[in-house]
């Protein structure tokens, strides 16, 4: 029994040892690669912005048409 148990041991070890290699080896965050995503983001949220105030515009233009009727 005790060589079950150390082998378990062991691979949860291994287990521990690869999950922990994996976060700690991308922990430098490249500014650059921020930068250029938050452009990114920028861009699509003015272009969904000026989606959202033409749409406005051009109800509040029909409801002024069909009032001015």
């Amino acid at each position: 029994m005790g060589k079950i148990i150390q082998s378990r041991d062991e691979d949860d070890f291994s287990k521990h040892n690869s999950f922990q290699k994996r976060f700690t080896e991308n922990v430098r965050l490249n500014l650059n690669d921020l930068t250029k995503r938050r452009d990114e983001e920028k861009k699509i949220v003015r272009k969904k912005n000026v989606l959202i105030v033409s749409g406005a515009i051009a109800t509040i233009s029909v409801v002024f048409i069909i009032i001015s009727l």
